[in-house]
Formats: C-alpha cells, structure tokens, sequence
C-alpha cells in the first residue's frame, strides 16, 4: 500500500511540476505571447521648462510598436486633465507595425508650476491599460 502511495504521490508532483513549466501555459493564464502587446519607446516625456507666452501649446509624440502576434486596438484613450488633448490611431495595428499618439500639453490652461500628466491607453492588448506621462515646469516668462 505504502509503494502505491509513494507512486502516486510522484506522478502528481511530477506533472504539477511540468505544469507550473512554460509548455504548459492554460488558455486563461496572464502570459500569452499570441496576443497584440503595446510598447512605447517611451514612457515619460520631459518637457522642461515651458513658458506660457511664447509656446502655449507643445506638440508631443509617443511611438508605439505592436509586439504581439495579433492586431492591436485601442478602445480609447483618457488624458487626466482638459490641458491635455491625445489623438490615436483608430485602425488596427498589425503585428509588428509602428505607430504614434499625437499628444498637445496647452500650457494656458495649467496654473503655471511643475506638473506632471498622465495619459491612460485602453487597449485589447495583454496589458488592458497602459499609462504614458508628460512632465515639465510652466513659467509666465
């Protein structure tokens, strides 16, 4: 009885074991290397310095490749304040294709100071939300 036992006990561990290995990955597992997948070459942006008179309104660009081995959409994107304006691209991304979000920082509408914003990216990636930031100092001069 105990051999039994004992065999028994290793055949389970055996295939937990081989389980827990990437070859056994289940469908619903959070790793999934077939899916689309957003990556920015950058995630924050510096600004620096801006002055409110002489640049109201910067222009920034976030590129962006789709890693995965599906197309990539984004749903929508979400600024975290009305100075902040974003437009994407509403096709699909193929696999391996490039492309940017338009981003303007309208420096009138900020109380002057250092800020930092964040620009939230919904997607049907495998990462579902993806956060860019801006970040800089508004002076009156």
């Amino acid at each position: 009885m105990r051999k039994i036992a004992l065999i028994l006990f290793a055949t389970i561990a055996t295939l937990y074991c081989h389980c827990r290995t990437p070859y056994c990955v289940q469908k619903d597992s959070p790793v999934d290397s077939t899916e689309a997948s957003i990556s920015f070459e950058k995630t924050r942006i510096a600004l620096g310095t801006i002055n409110k008179q002489s640049t109201p309104k910067v222009p920034i660009t976030f590129r962006f490749t789709n890693k995965g081995r599906k197309p990539l959409v984004i749903h929508n994107v979400q600024a975290s304040c009305g100075c902040t304006t974003v437009e994407y691209p509403h096709h699909p991304i193929m696999p391996g294709a490039q492309d940017s979000l338009s981003v303007v920082y309208d420096s009138r509408r900020s109380a002057g100071g250092k800020f930092e914003k964040s620009i939230a990216v919904y997607t049907n990636g495998q990462t579902e939300t993806t956060y860019i930031y801006i970040e800089g100092r508004v002076s009156e001069q």
